[in-house]
């Protein structure tokens, strides 16, 4: 990309996380998180081996834009990982870090195909949480750093009365 980074698009990114999971996770149920991952009580449900991917958010830093208008920004999505071994909790726990494991493997300085041509930065993995699932017990939250740009069109950033 010689240097340049790629304008960050939130949903774009995570569709192509979804996408490059899905195309390589055998047997795994991987998708967006929405409203069916969760019970009545609002705790998570997940019916292993499967993988939910979210946007948690991000993090921006002003470059040497004078107006403020560019922004290097840091888009960060968790994706839970969760499956399943009847012989105990440990044991379980520990089939899910094994699902954990192939996810870094792919994702870990991955560049993603955004859907309208762009391709992003190196991915950077930036942890790997515990996280209870109602009726399973552990999944893992594996955090990703999608770097970019976010640049913003100023409509407003002239100074008011003349100053």
């Amino acid at each position: 990309m010689s240097g340049v980074q790629a304008q960050f698009k939130t949903d774009q990114a995570w569709d192509a996380i979804v996408a490059l999971l899905e195309g390589q996770l055998v047997k795994v149920d991987v998708a967006a998180i929405c409203e069916r991952d969760f019970n009545e009580e609002g705790e998570l449900v997940m019916n292993p081996p499967s993988v939910r991917v979210f946007f948690a958010g991000e993090a921006a830093q002003s470059t040497s834009d004078s107006q403020r208008l560019s922004y290097l920004v840091d888009g960060r999505y968790i994706v839970l990982c969760a499956d399943q071994d009847l012989r105990g909790v440990i044991d379980q726990a520990r089939a899910s870090i094994q699902l954990v494991n192939q996810v870094k493997a792919i994702l870990a300085g991955a560049r993603l195909a955004l859907a309208d041509g762009d391709v992003s930065e190196p991915l950077i993995w930036f942890g790997t949480d515990p996280q209870p699932v109602d009726g399973i017990g552990t999944a893992y939250g594996v955090g990703f750093i999608v770097p970019g740009l976010a640049q913003f069109p100023g409509a407003n950033a002239q100074p008011i009365g003349g100053f």
